[in-house]
């Protein structure tokens, strides 16, 4: 039984070994998506501010 129990311990370790290997690249792609997010809100930032720029200069031109 000594033996089946290191067989079962060392199973546990690779197991615990490879979820936290999947952990670590959950939470690096949920990192990038965030960074991916942020970029976006910039990009809809000055997207708007654009926008305004175009509005001011077409209510100017009325």
């Amino acid at each position: 039984t000594g033996q089946l129990n290191d067989e079962m311990q060392q199973r546990q370790a690779v197991m615990v070994q490879s979820t936290s290997g999947r952990l670590n690249e959950v939470v690096s792609l949920q990192q990038d998506i965030q960074n991916a997010v942020n970029k976006l809100r910039h990009m809809i930032d000055e997207c708007n501010a654009q926008i305004s720029n175009l509005e001011a200069i077409i209510a100017s031109l009325d």
